[in-house]
């Protein structure tokens, strides 16, 4: 494979007074350190979208695309080891120290070289126990992105730059502090099928260690879930389920994208097949994920959404777009009143049963009707059902597949929604 340079940031880390360690108990040293590695750091690198291209002996070399992303890694990180270590005796704790760098790198073979490396780990020599050093240019990107009390060191050596760098060090004392300060995610599972929350709720926390879930079985639930968190707490992400009470197909995500629409929705389904998919992109979806996929998929579909962009199944080709663009578009005119009635004119119900079913009069969803044929561009009720049947989804049985976890992830926190 040719080698290609490409902008990164450069983690590196070890344990500070590893060798000691292993000369006074390695077997108790590699223990703990492959205990932490599992539980503690790994996850936590994965939940902030780092790549760990290699371990080398106490130390890691990690890779991350985000300056941001690679300091909330290492506080997350640091913080829990403290809190790992703080009742243990000092022969036995695991300490860490960080160094982080942003520079242009080599890539060849899954592995990074270059001088960006080498600086990282000669500011990782510089750390103290616990801390955290970062080049002058990591710490320019966190200003302002990040709550960090960075203490300038005295210029420093190095052996690639011809002159001495700013350094800059967070010491493990404001570590813990700083922890509080990193904003928790939270995503809303909703999916009528409690096994499949469960599910999806330990696929999730595996691949994002620490974000805060929360479940819902119903329509009414989910809005009771999204209008409720207080501004600090918002919901950052949907994965809906397409049939639960109180919705069909795609009407529950109209309704969630009408009120909600700076929320991202990842429509999670036993129905895969290419018209299905499609039709979730151009409804307003930001992903598609089958419960047939695996838990890769999941997370993968996750940090896309996050990072702004769409994910769908690579096999799922556009089908028939302009016509579902056109609806889609029309249908997010529709006020939330009016896409319930919409929702139960393409089950087929008449009037009189919306009417008694929304606690209405008979007069009001006439008036409703009026308007949603006037919107949708239609002439008649026929026209609308036809348009609405759009909409729907052919009910597939639930799917207890790959997406199942054999067990819970540390680290995540998961609260039922209220009933309502």
């Amino acid at each position: 494979m040719s080698q290609t340079r490409r902008l990164a940031v450069i983690l590196v880390a070890d344990v500070a007074g590893y060798s000691r360690s292993m000369e006074v108990d390695e077997e108790g040293t590699l223990r703990r350190l492959k205990a932490l590695r599992a539980e503690v750091i790994d996850p936590k690198i994965a939940g902030h979208y780092g790549r760990i291209v290699k371990t080398i002996g106490d130390g890691l070399l990690v890779e991350f695309a985000s300056v941001v992303d690679a300091l909330r890694c290492a506080v997350e990180v640091q913080s829990a080891l403290a809190e790992h270590n703080a009742p243990l005796p000092p022969d036995r704790r695991i300490e860490l120290r960080v160094g982080i760098h942003y520079s242009d790198i080599v890539f060849e073979n899954g592995d990074i070289f270059g001088d960006g490396v080498n600086i990282a780990a000669q500011l990782e020599g510089w750390a103290e126990p616990g801390g955290i050093c970062v080049s002058a240019r990591v710490q320019e990107d966190a200003a302002g992105n990040l709550d960090l009390a960075f203490e300038e060191m005295a210029e420093q050596e190095f052996e690639s730059i011809a002159r001495p760098a700013r350094v800059f060090r967070v010491g493990a004392d404001r570590i813990a502090e700083a922890a509080k300060h990193i904003p928790r995610r939270h995503i809303l599972i909703a999916d009528d099928h409690p096994l499949m929350r469960s599910a999806l709720a330990q696929a999730v926390a595996r691949a994002l260690p620490g974000v805060e879930l929360l479940e819902a079985a119903s329509l009414d639930q989910v809005f009771s879930v999204l209008r409720d968190q207080l501004p600090e707490n918002a919901i950052d992400l949907v994965l809906l389920d397409l049939y639960m009470p109180g919705m069909s197909g795609f009407t529950g995500l109209f309704s969630i994208r009408a009120e909600f629409p700076a929320i991202p929705v990842v429509v999670i389904s036993a129905s895969e097949d290419p018209v299905t998919v499609s039709r979730a992109l151009d409804y307003g979806a930001s992903g598609f994920v089958p419960k047939s996929a695996p838990s890769e998929h999941l997370a993968e579909a996750i940090r896309t959404v996050f990072d702004g962009d769409l994910w769908f199944p690579e096999h799922a080709e556009p089908v028939g777009r302009a016509e579902d663009v056109a609806l889609g578009a029309r249908v997010a005119t529709l006020t939330p009143q009016q896409l319930k009635v919409f929702a139960m004119l393409a089950e087929g119900r008449l009037n009189k049963q919306i009417a008694h079913e929304m606690q209405v009069t008979e007069a009001t969803v006439k008036a409703h009707v009026t308007l949603i044929l006037r919107k949708l561009g239609v002439g008649n009720r026929t026209q609308a059902v036809i348009a609405a049947g759009r909409l729907l989804v052919d009910p597939s049985p639930p799917v207890s597949g790959p997406v199942v976890a054999p067990a819970e992830a540390p680290g995540s926190t998961t609260r039922a929604a209220q009933q309502v």
